[in-house]
């Protein structure tokens, strides 16, 4: 019994031991701050046609301003000054989340695209959500998604030792075009800050593999997040 005792105090004083010596590490490493915020009706998009638009790029009009309004919350969020690739990165992520569900019909992209090109050029002075709505009855689809990215900057150094962090703002809805009415939503926002301002976020840390990372794996994050609670059956 004697032996057991010793041999737990031991186990217990090499993990304070390890926990110890690291901590400084830890401290200064990074973590994923922010969150998801998801708004949706009691639906089920199973079995049914989705439309995903092309995701468009929100900045503000006076270029001092870091905040904009969310087309179709209405809401005010956060911007930042955002690399090329911003919108292409996060439609590309949730396009390939959206292709492993086998229980919705997904309408070829590259023909969405043309439709809303055409439809948002003739209606440039409509409401996003009424092209949204033209789009979707013209295609013959129950649903379409659109995405806004409002702040998309990259990471500024290494994985193991970054100048400026990623930070990523985007949203994506689904709207239903019998009715116009937005049944999901869900918005993310996220930059990565030293793990000493949160030893709370020291979990996001490690399952980011203990490092800094891209405005890609920092949008993979938020999409793997969001999507956790889109509406379709998971059988």
């Amino acid at each position: 019994m004697k032996s057991i005792f010793n041999r737990s105090r031991n186990v217990a004083g090499l993990i304070f031991f390890i926990v110890a010596y690291n901590l400084p590490f830890f401290l200064s490493g990074c973590a994923s701050g922010g969150d998801v915020i998801t708004t949706t009706k009691k639906v089920d998009v199973t079995s049914q046609k989705v439309a995903v638009v092309p995701f468009q790029l929100v900045t503000p009009e006076d270029p001092t301003s870091h905040t904009v309004r969310r087309p179709l919350a209405g809401t005010l969020s956060r911007s930042c000054s955002s690399t090329a690739e911003a919108t292409t990165v996060v439609e590309e992520l949730f396009l390939e989340k959206l292709n492993s569900y086998k229980n919705i019909t997904l309408i070829p992209v590259d023909k969405v695209e043309g439709i809303y090109q055409r439809i948002a050029a003739e209606s440039f002075k409509a409401k996003p959500l009424d092209v949204l709505i033209k789009v979707g009855k013209e295609l013959g689809a129950d649903v379409v998604a659109a995405g806004y990215v409002y702040c998309y900057r990259e990471r500024k150094g290494y994985a193991y030792g970054a100048d400026i962090t990623a930070s990523v703002t985007f949203d994506i809805s689904l709207v239903r075009t019998s009715d116009g009415a937005v049944i999901w939503s869900s918005y993310f926002d996220k930059t990565q800050a030293p793990l000493s301002d949160n030893l709370l976020e020291i979990g996001n840390f490690a399952r980011g593999g203990w490092k800094w990372l891209t405005a890609r794996e920092l949008s993979a994050e938020g999409i793997e997040k969001m999507m956790s609670t889109f509406p379709v059956s998971r059988r």
